[in-house]
């Protein structure tokens, strides 16, 4: 019987801040997944402003200082190459649940970050993994831009799932996902993408990232869905259309109907009233948050809700005060921000897009509103390179 089971390859390794963390992998085995754990140690520090995000937006788990995650085989050969926010929102898609963080302030708990890279279409694929005695050498790297403010150093741990008991056969190839390019919003304009399809093409999102307000309180300018105005996508010189002007909120709704609702939950410490913090659900459809504080002795515990935006920051509702401890539980779609387009279903081997669809062309267009200008979009591409 071919099982595939968990094996230790560095448990709790220090990686400094603002810096790559760099492991040798294994030389032999057949690997079907990685999971890279990545925790932030108990600090005394309160959350603090995430860089790219504007004042007063707070960070909710280390992912978002992963700034790449790496799998290079042969010297130079990215398997894996993303954020450590694609790489969370990539398995949410593939394995239609949100990773397991632990999203705590990081002066009550220490943070976690969970980071899972299948190497074949699903986990324990015996046909397509990760057999490392194929490769001359095997390396992960981590880079961070974590500064001293908060960050006092992370500690990282991966394990792989390997093959045990009979042996599968040849792997027939590996899936490989990188992000493909990463461009800013222009008030109603366009950008075309021309999708690369020398591999064969599993599956393509969007990661979108809006600017942010300068005064309390502090939310996205505009919803990512608003700011994706219309996406097309198209293969055959635009002769065959797979998304023809398709509104990102009719792509989240698409994406939720196929891989269910995302639902977070955590606790921290609210810096002011208006102020906000990263909740990693994009469309926040409903949320459930409570307050408590300390005086003198005494455990005041009152009402407490969110202002009525509805995208990722959560932003405290002005009936709080600061300093006051915080638990929140909400629920929605779009993790982390982001949209899949294109997901080649099962048998996936049979739905890839490739070299006979080409040219395969992304059109993204931006709403006509000020606020839609200045967004980030990044466009996450996954492929199947055949050994």
């Amino acid at each position: 019987m071919l099982t595939w089971r968990p094996h230790n390859l560095f448990y709790e390794k220090a990686m400094t801040n603002a810096s790559t963390w760099k492991e040798d992998l294994p030389q032999s085995g057949k690997c079907t997944r990685l999971v890279v754990t990545v925790e932030n140690p108990l600090t005394g520090a309160h959350w603090v402003q995430v860089s790219g995000f504007g004042a007063h937006i707070y960070h909710s788990s280390p992912a978002y200082r992963l700034t790449k995650a790496e799998i290079i085989v042969d010297g130079n050969h990215p398997v894996k190459s993303l954020t450590g926010i694609e790489a969370q929102l990539l398995s949410f898609y593939r394995n239609k649940k949100e990773p397991p963080d632990r999203i705590r302030d990081p002066a009550l708990s220490a943070q976690q970050s969970i980071f899972i890279f299948d190497f074949g279409r699903y986990f324990g694929d015996p046909e397509y993994f990760l057999d490392w005695s194929k490769h001359k050498t095997s390396e992960i790297r981590l880079t961070n831009d974590a500064d001293g403010t908060v960050y006092n150093g992370m500690v990282v741990t991966v394990d792989e799932y390997v093959a045990y008991g009979v042996e599968p056969a040849a792997s027939k190839g590996v899936f490989v996902d990188r992000q493909l390019k990463e461009y800013t919003t222009a008030q109603n304009g366009e950008e075309s993408v021309e999708i690369p399809s020398v591999d064969p093409i599993r599956s393509i999102a969007l990661r979108c990232k809006p600017d942010v307000t300068t005064s309390a309180p502090y939310h996205y300018k505009r919803y990512p869905r608003d700011v994706l105005n219309e996406i097309n996508l198209s293969f055959l010189e635009e002769k065959i259309k797979l998304l023809d002007r398709r509104y990102a909120e009719q792509v989240m709704w698409d994406n939720a109907h196929r891989y269910g609702y995302v639902r977070q939950a955590g606790k921290g410490l609210s810096g002011a009233r208006g102020d906000a913090f990263l909740s990693n659900v994009g469309y926040r459809l409903g949320t459930v948050c409570s307050f408590a504080d300390v005086v003198g002795t005494a455990l005041i515990t009152r009402y407490m809700g969110a202002y009525t935006y509805a995208d990722n920051p959560l932003v405290i509702n002005p009936n709080a005060t600061g300093n006051d401890y915080i638990d929140f539980d909400c629920w929605g779609m779009s993790y982390h921000d982001s949209f899949m387009l294109y997901d080649a279903e099962e048998p996936v081997q049979q739905n890839l897009l490739g070299k006979d669809e080409a040219p395969i062309r992304l059109k993204q267009k931006t709403e006509n509103n000020a606020n839609a200008a200045g967004a980030t979009v990044d466009v996450i591409l996954s492929t199947l390179e055949a050994l």
